[in-house]
């Protein structure tokens, strides 16, 4: 049985801004943070969900870095995603009841992450999943 309210999202492709090596100069720092929203539309009824949050490169990755997709060639540096300010750990679940229906936004924050590995210059890309579950 499906519940009375299920919520169409959007989307979503952000880019981060080029990064200059010099400012990710030693492994575990970051740079460039940017938000990424992925909106809910759920008219006029309110919701009740459980979300997660899934790299779309590797199920079993429980981190909060992406798996870089097939074309990236950027070496030493991944995309970090964070949720409230902290790492998200892919494949954690959240319940999600606002309440009331409307648009509702999930904000993420993506950045990149240097990696122990010596940088290689180029291109970095990541995809990330959003599983709803109604309930």
């Amino acid at each position: 049985t499906f519940p009375a309210t299920t919520c169409p999202l959007q989307d979503v492709a952000e880019s981060l801004q080029d990064v200059p090596l010099r400012e990710l100069a030693a492994p575990g720092s970051h740079a460039r943070e940017k938000d990424v929203v992925v909106r809910m539309l759920c008219g006029a009824d309110a919701p009740r969900a459980r979300l997660t949050l899934h790299d779309a490169g590797d199920a079993s990755n429980t981190g909060s870095t992406l798996t870089p997709t097939a074309d990236s060639d950027a070496e030493g540096v991944r995309i970090q995603l964070l949720r409230g300010g902290r790492e998200v750990e892919f494949g954690t679940r959240w319940d999600f009841e606002p309440g009331v229906g409307g648009v509702h936004d999930h904000v993420f924050t993506a950045r990149y992450l240097r990696m122990p590995e010596d940088p290689v210059p180029g291109i970095i890309r990541g995809e990330a999943v959003l599983e709803v579950d109604y309930w």
